[in-house]
């Protein structure tokens, strides 16, 4: 009675009211089979591939802290969010990443600056006696769909109109304090884009990897080029 769509889902409360509609005009069926806890999650996991220096990336003897990203309520969350419409933010059904986003992203940024072999790094909660601390603010984190939602075929025997790839957003602002005099010595802004290579939740995690592997890559030349080497 009802047809799979092409679009990934989003929430479950946009499910419910997809669902409404369809079942417009059918049976409705037993709720004891419908009527239950939700499915399980699918937990995806980051492995970007950070982007290669234009240079080779000097080696320092300063220590480097990482703060926790900061970034908005809708944001700091595990859910996997997405902009269905340019005005409009919701999430993947049944999609988390393993930990809140600023969390995720902190632990990738002292991956990537661990990778470089060149500086001493930790997460600023570890007590690491650090000469800086980036502090970075997380602005966008999100796969994005350019185009509107297709409207349904006229005729319900035809097939559902295919929307196109959603394209990940990835806007990181970057501080880099001393803290010695807990002075701003720069600031920098990483913003990559990458276009999932189909509609589906899993093409969507692989332009994540993508364009967070470029957002890193900038962040880490640039932080390690900003202060003195020595």
């Amino acid at each position: 009675m009802t047809k799979q769509s092409s679009v990934p889902p989003f929430t479950r409360r946009a499910l419910v009211l997809t669902g409404g509609f369809a079942l417009a005009g059918c049976a409705l069926p037993d709720l004891k089979n419908i009527v239950g806890p939700p499915p399980p999650l699918q937990i995806y996991v980051l492995k970007p591939q950070t982007a290669a220096p234009a240079a080779p990336i000097p080696e320092v003897k300063w220590q480097l802290g990482i703060a926790v990203p900061e970034t908005t309520a809708g944001l700091n969350t595990p859910r996997i969010a997405v902009n269905p419409t340019p005005t409009t933010m919701d999430y993947f059904t049944n999609a988390a990443w393993p930990d809140r986003a600023p969390l995720l992203m902190q632990w990738l940024m002292v991956q990537a600056f661990e990778n470089t072999r060149r500086v001493s790094v930790g997460r600023e909660t570890t007590g690491l006696a650090a000469d800086y601390i980036l502090q970075t603010e997380l602005r966008e984190f999100q796969a994005h769909y350019d185009t509107p939602l297709p409207p349904p075929p006229a005729n319900p025997d035809d097939p559902p109109t295919k929307r196109e790839p959603p394209t990940v957003m990835i806007q990181i602002e970057a501080k880099l304090m001393s803290v010695v005099d807990r002075r701003i010595i720069g600031n920098f802004n990483a913003t990559t884009r990458a276009t999932a290579a189909e509609n589906s939740v899993e093409a969507s995690v692989q332009a994540f990897n993508a364009a967070v592997g470029q957002a890193l890559g900038q962040i880490v030349d640039w932080t390690m080029r900003t202060p003195p080497a020595a």
